[in-house]
């Protein structure tokens, strides 16, 4: 229990390198933050040097970087969104690389995922809300995005209850469910490795290697969510934009 309790405190306490207030606001320089520049900085020289000595045909990095890219421009925004979607790429592709850095750099041993950190994954949240918004108003104009809200041929009576329950999902339902699910996921994650390694460390002997064992296979299952976790949030807002997109 020790060891989920440094977690939790690392996680909701993390370390302060710098105190700064800019207006009354803390901009302090903590391990989250600091690790949220440093996966800021991998995603952008991943691609940067990718495109640094593009050749017709990829190697390296190049093949690596542009694999991606194209899994997001043909399995995301294509898939989802179609050709229309085509303006949304950048966004998508940045989210999805953005999350999948982050999510594999929290894995390396005393350093920290910022997912897992609620102001991340909130930010995002909202960046994707007013994206899907904007993106409905300036396809159907305000008065024809709200119209959006109710399938045609609802019966009259029903419209004020959809059109509520439909303001609620783009407003609360949507930003919300696209945060907990990759912060909750990446979280417990780190608290099963955290609590398997504990019993590793101060078990009794016969249970130290079963516990040993599971922290490695956990490592490796957090490798598989880590990739899947940043295909969900990049398709669901692939989805929620696509659907804004469209007449009903």
């Amino acid at each position: 229990m020790e060891a989920i309790e440094a977690v939790m405190h690392h996680i909701t306490h993390p370390h302060v390198y710098a105190h700064l207030e800019l207006f009354g606001f803390d901009i302090s320089i903590t391990h989250a933050v600091l690790f949220l520049f440093i996966g800021m900085a991998i995603t952008f020289f991943l691609v940067w040097w990718a495109g640094r000595r593009a050749s017709l045909v990829p190697r390296g990095s190049q093949n690596l970087v542009e694999s991606l890219l194209e899994f997001v421009e043909n399995g995301l925004v294509k898939e989802v969104m179609g050709e229309k979607g085509m303006p949304y790429f950048p966004l998508i592709a940045t989210i999805f690389l953005f999350i999948l850095v982050s999510n594999f750099v929290g894995l390396i041993p005393g350093s920290y995922t910022t997912t897992s950190q609620t102001g991340t994954v909130w930010a995002w949240a909202l960046i994707i809300s007013v994206v899907f918004i904007s993106a409905g108003i300036r396809e159907h104009g305000p008065l024809g995005y709200l119209k959006t809200f109710i399938p045609s041929g609802t019966p009259i009576p029903l419209m004020p209850v959809l059109f509520i329950l439909e303001a609620i999902s783009n407003l609360i339902v949507r930003p919300f469910s696209l945060g907990i699910r990759l912060f909750a996921n990446m979280l417990a994650g780190h608290m099963v490795i955290a609590l398997f390694l504990s019993f590793a460390i101060t078990g009794a002997y016969y249970i130290k290697p079963i516990s040993f064992a599971f922290v490695i296979l956990m490592y490796g299952f957090e490798v598989f969510v880590a990739l899947l976790q940043a295909y969900i949030y990049a398709i669901l807002s692939a989805i929620y934009i696509g659907g804004a997109l469209e007449e009903h």
